[in-house]
């Protein structure tokens, strides 16, 4: 069985890499930004937009199913 060695520590190699991958994920959004409406921000919250809009029209139609039943 291999034992690895850690740069930090066991938990704080997690941290470290965390870290250094977020600094260079901004660093390369500052050097190369991208077109208007296309943010990670933006495209974020339009995908959280979307699942509620599709979360609530498949809510709507299990209350019509439930509805059309009671009649």
């Amino acid at each position: 069985m291999v034992k690895y060695q850690y740069i930090i520590s066991k938990k704080g190699d997690i941290v470290f890499s965390i870290a250094v991958g977020t600094a260079a994920y901004f660093m390369y959004e500052r050097d190369n930004p991208r077109p208007e409406g296309k943010s990670l921000l933006e495209l974020l919250n339009r995908r959280r937009v979307n699942l509620i809009q599709e979360r609530e029209a498949m809510r709507q139609e299990r209350l019509e199913k439930l509805r059309a039943k009671e009649a």
